[in-house]
Formats: C-alpha cells, sequence, structure tokens
C-alpha cells in the first residue's frame, strides 16, 4: 500500500538496466510517499500508478545515443553510412525520436531524414531543445542522450557501418573537372580542410569515396548513348532494354537482368552495386540500398507498360566457399602464399568490385577449373588438387561446378579451405 507513510511501511525500489542502478521510488526520506520516476528505460514514463516492478521497454529495438559538448537549443546533423542487409522488411517502420531531460525520456521531431528511414545512407537532422540535461540518474556520465526507437522487424534494416555527429552533404562545382573522361570521384580521406579557413572547424573528415557524377561525354559514349536511344526509343519491351536502361541511366549499378514471372504477372528486376575497389565498406556484398531499388523502379514505370507491374529489388545472397589442396615452392612461406590465395578466390568470386585480377563472369557456373588456373598463376604456388565448392542445396552443376539458383548471385563467404600439400624428400 503506497499511501502509507515511512513510518508505517518504509520503501525502497531500484532498477538494475544496461546502462545504470537507480532508485525507482523512495518514501524512506520523508513520511509522504515519494511519486516513481523515469519507470521506462525507451521513451516517456507509462504513467502507471503504484511502481513498477521493472522498467518498461515497449519497443522492438532502441538506438541509444550519447553526445558530448552538445550545444542546446541548435540542430545536430547525424550521418549515418547504412549497408544494405538481405533481409526484406514486410511492413513499412515506424520511429519515435527521445531526447532525456530532467523529467526523463521526451519526444523529439525531426526536421530532415536523409536516410528514408534507416535505409539509405544520409543525414538525420534534429533540433535540440534547451532543456536537454547532461547527465540523469538512468545513464552514466555527464553527457546528453538521444533515443531512436522502432517497432519494426530488426533484421530488415541495413547495418550501420558508420554513425557520427556534425555530417554535412558536399557537392562539387566550378568546372575544371567537366572534360575529365573518368568520372571524378574524390577518393576516401581527399578533403581534409576548407578552401578557405573556418576558425570554428577543427577538423575535417571525409570518411568514404564520394558518389554520384559522370565522365564527361566523348563522341563515342555520345554514339553510343544515341545508338541505345534508337534502338530504346527510351521504352523498357525487351529484357536487353531493361539492361541498357538501367546501366546507362545508374553508374553504381554493376549489373542487372530481368525476368518476366507469368504466375504474378511481374516483371522482376534484380540489381547488383558496383564498388571501387575491395576496400569500400562491404564491397564483398554487392547489394544496393533501398532508395536506388526505389529509384530504379520509378526510373522503369516511366518506360513500361501501363499494364506492366514490376518489382525492383537485390540477387538473394547465394553463400560459396572453396576447398583446394595446394603445394608451394621452396622459398615461399606458406602464411603469405596463403593470404595471396584467399585475397585472389575473393576477388574472383567478385567481378562487381573494380581491379585488375582475374574475376568470374557474373551469372554462370564456376567450375573446378578455372578456380586451379587461378591458383596456380600466384607466385609460389606448385601445384593444384582437390577443387571442390561449398555452397546451398541444389547448386551442384556438372563436372563438380557451382551453379546460381534463380534469382541468386554467388557471394564469396571469405572463408576458404586451402590445405597445404607437402612432399617427402
Amino acid at each position: 500500500d503506497l499511501s502509507n507513510t515511512s513510518v508505517d511501511f518504509p520503501l525502497q525500489l531500484f532498477y538494475q538496466t544496461p546502462f545504470a542502478n537507480y532508485a525507482a521510488y523512495d518514501n524512506s526520506a520523508s513520511e509522504t510517499a515519494s511519486a516513481t520516476i523515469y519507470n521506462s528505460i525507451a521513451g516517456p514514463s507509462t504513467g502507471a500508478e503504484g511502481v513498477l516492478l521493472f522498467p518498461s521497454f515497449a519497443y522492438s529495438g532502441a538506438l541509444y545515443i550519447e553526445l558530448s559538448a552538445l550545444a542546446a537549443g541548435n540542430t545536430i546533423n547525424l550521418y549515418f553510412e547504412q549497408s544494405r542487409g538481405n533481409a526484406v522488411s514486410t511492413s513499412t517502420p515506424v520511429f519515435s525520436y527521445f531526447y532525456l531531460n530532467a523529467s526523463g525520456w521526451n519526444e523529439l521531431l525531426p526536421i530532415s531524414d536523409g536516410t528514408s528511414g534507416f535505409n539509405c545512407s544520409g543525414i538525420l537532422q534534429l533540433n535540440i531543445p534547451a532543456d536537454i540535461v547532461t547527465g540523469s540518474p538512468v545513464v552514466p556520465g555527464s553527457n546528453c542522450w538521444l533515443l531512436i526507437t522502432t517497432n519494426a522487424d530488426l533484421p530488415s534494416f541495413a547495418q550501420t557501418v558508420l554513425l557520427s555527429a556534425n555530417g554535412v552533404l558536399l557537392q562539387r562545382t566550378g568546372d575544371t573537372y567537366q572534360s575529365d573522361v573518368t568520372a571524378p570521384t574524390l577518393a576516401a580521406g581527399s578533403i581534409t580542410k576548407p578552401q578557405t579557413a573556418i576558425p570554428s572547424i577543427s577538423t575535417i573528415t571525409q570518411p568514404f569515396d564520394s558518389f554520384g557524377g559522370t565522365q564527361a561525354e566523348d563522341e563515342t559514349t555520345m554514339n553510343l548513348r544515341v545508338s541505345n536511344r534508337l534502338k530504346t526509343k527510351d521504352r523498357a519491351v525487351t529484357y536487353g532494354d531493361f539492361y541498357t536502361l538501367i546501366s546507362q541511366s545508374f553508374p553504381g549499378v554493376y549489373y542487372s537482368s530481368s525476368k518476366y514471372d507469368g504466375e504474378s504477372g511481374t516483371v522482376n528486376v534484380y540489381l547488383v552495386k558496383k564498388s571501387s575497389s575491395a576496400s569500400v565498406a562491404n564491397a564483398f556484398s554487392p547489394l544496393v540500398s533501398d532508395c536506388t531499388e526505389t529509384q530504379v523502379e520509378a526510373f522503369l514505370a516511366q518506360r513500361v507498360s501501363l499494364f506492366t507491374s514490376l518489382i525492383v529489388s537485390n540477387y538473394a545472397i547465394q553463400p560459396l566457399s572453396v576447398t583446394a589442396n595446394v603445394s608451394i615452392e621452396q622459398g615461399y612461406a606458406w602464411q603469405y602464399v596463403l593470404g595471396a590465395i584467399t585475397t585472389a578466390i575473393d576477388l574472383f568470386l567478385s567481378p562487381w568490385i573494380e581491379c585488375d585480377a582475374t574475376q568470374a563472369d557474373i551469372g554462370k557456373a564456376i567450375l573446378p577449373g578455372e578456380i586451379s588456373s587461378l591458383l596456380l598463376s600466384i607466385g609460389g604456388v606448385e601445384s593444384v588438387t582437390g577443387v571442390t565448392f561449398s555452397s546451398v542445396s541444389g547448386s551442384a552443376g556438372p563436372g563438380g561446378s557451382v551453379v546460381p539458383l534463380a534469382g541468386s548471385i554467388l557471394v564469396t563467404t571469405r572463408k576458404h579451405t586451402i590445405n597445404l600439400v607437402t612432399t617427402n624428400g
């Protein structure tokens, strides 16, 4: 009975949470029972009468963001670099945003969301209220805290590769690059300072390569563009039309294919993301973002019949690993050769990564002989035997080959079994 005084019935209740342990209720200090505080670890207090035995958590997931040296009463730009997951959401996610003040978690309305619901890389802009606190019983330390919650299916979300405050989107200007015959890409780390010094900025970091932009059109590319326009009439009718239009308008897409599904009456379009190098985040997982899927679908919808139903998506990932027995020449260190073998296999199985290495033809079966020839071209490899593949059920092809299943693409697991074979004498 919480109406009893501390003299009649002293009571204390403490919550043990992942962040802090704190008193949720304590009437021992006065003769009047105090109100419960902070009875929710995500979102506002429930307002329930009495004392909750456990703090409430009414969401499927929550992202807690701790910020130091935050200027209250201003906006903040949170940059999210996202990597597309392979799961597909069956519902439209709903998000709630909160900040921590003296009374607990209070709702916060975003100004803009450049991530399209955390499906794409972009900037989330929030307005920070003046009453945000630096320190609270429910969290450790003396920094400010923000909270993002959802009740959506968590595995369907893109994975966050990087989260950084004070993100800005820059666009290249001027005309010195407009005659470049290659796309004007700025490698990560190229931008380190403003052209004119800004005293309030101490450090500038460009964590990823620039995106967008195309090279200047020369006579060859002009003739190709005009030829494709005359051929397709800017309409997608044949499978070849779909491929041509996508590759011409979306340079970030390495490969695409389309297939008509007679049962559902839809045209399924599959995409493969291009990566500029193996060092790019998630280069070996060629999944385009949800935003790219939406853009391609909107682009094609204007170029097909009104009676055509489109579904644009990534290929399903079909994992593939390689097993081989290798002997090496004298004078070579096994760990060095093993590293070269693993890198060669990964790049061979990833033709969407731009590099000078030998690579497989996308969408086609891979033969054991191709892997043997690849490994024999590596310095120090003397012989290769016993090449086999491990993938999903039903992917075994003739001659020990592995074939991609319908709607799937072979993707390296980056975990291969390479056995060192030694000879006596």
